[in-house]
């Protein structure tokens, strides 16, 4: 039975993206920067086996361990590094404009 958007791999991501969204006034953007990106690894964490299995249990596909990482993680390390920058500085001046405005109350 194959698995969509409904597969185990979606529930690894909230987490540490909850995690990484709580403000710390004294976390500036590079160690928030490696905190987002450390937590983009958590879904390969469970996606890659889950999508091993699945090519090569189910439809026998074949594919050894770089194989998988080929087409389960290669093309997705660029997109991650540019959400994980972009995270990084919009979070924490999206917290800033929150204290701005409860101030302004």
């Amino acid at each position: 039975m194959p698995a969509g958007a409904s597969g185990p791999h979606r529930g690894g991501y909230w987490p540490p993206s909850a995690r990484s969204a709580v403000p710390k006034s004294k976390i500036r953007w590079l160690p928030r920067l490696r905190i987002l990106i450390a937590a983009s690894i958590v879904p390969f964490l469970v996606g890659v086996p889950y999508m091993a299995y699945i090519l090569n249990v189910v439809m026998g596909a074949g594919y050894d361990l770089g194989g998988i990482i080929a087409v389960g993680v290669t093309p997705f390390i660029a997109g991650g590094l540019v959400k994980a920058a972009i995270a990084a500085i919009v979070i924490p001046a999206a917290w800033r404009s929150v204290r701005a405005l409860d101030s302004l109350r």
